[in-house]
């Protein structure tokens, strides 16, 4: 059943300085159809056209890693080095070629990585890091003795 012209869905959205033409989203996944080494796909692509060709007016990318470290995913796309722009573009592009906008997932393992896919690498997660506050809390936000 086709959507009425005059429905909600199709008027356009404001997010922050954003403007969407419609109100129908494709939300982030992990499709994992990279190469194994984060490279965009033609199976990646292929994921996506049906998307495209709906005229989907939002897509979500699936996870993309930001270092190998944080890689949480077999064949999941990364966006960790300046050699990945080509396949990347091509994605950016076939969106375009529907009229969607494409916001990438920006994606870290964090404390679900169990070892780096960076070879001799230790894996990096949030819950690894330890840092002392700044400054000392005050005494209103120090936990009083029970």
């Amino acid at each position: 059943m086709p959507i009425p012209p005059t429905s909600l869905l199709l008027r356009p959205l404001r997010i922050g300085t954003l403007t969407v033409p419609g109100r129908l989203f494709k939300s982030a996944t992990s499709e994992t159809s990279a190469t194994d080494d984060g490279y965009v796909t033609d199976e990646l692509l292929k994921f996506y056209e049906p998307m495209v060709q709906a005229g989907t007016p939002l897509i979500v990318t699936g996870n993309l890693y930001v270092s190998l470290q944080s890689k949480s995913a077999g064949r999941q796309a990364g966006i960790d080095d300046d050699d990945k722009k080509a396949g990347l573009r091509d994605w950016v592009g076939l969106a375009h070629s529907g009229g969607s906008l494409l916001i990438a997932q920006l994606n870290h393992g964090g404390r679900q990585m169990v070892r780096s896919a960076a070879p001799g690498k230790a894996p990096v997660s949030a819950s690894a890091v330890s840092a002392a506050p700044s400054r000392p809390l005050s005494s209103r936000h120090r936990r009083r003795p029970t």
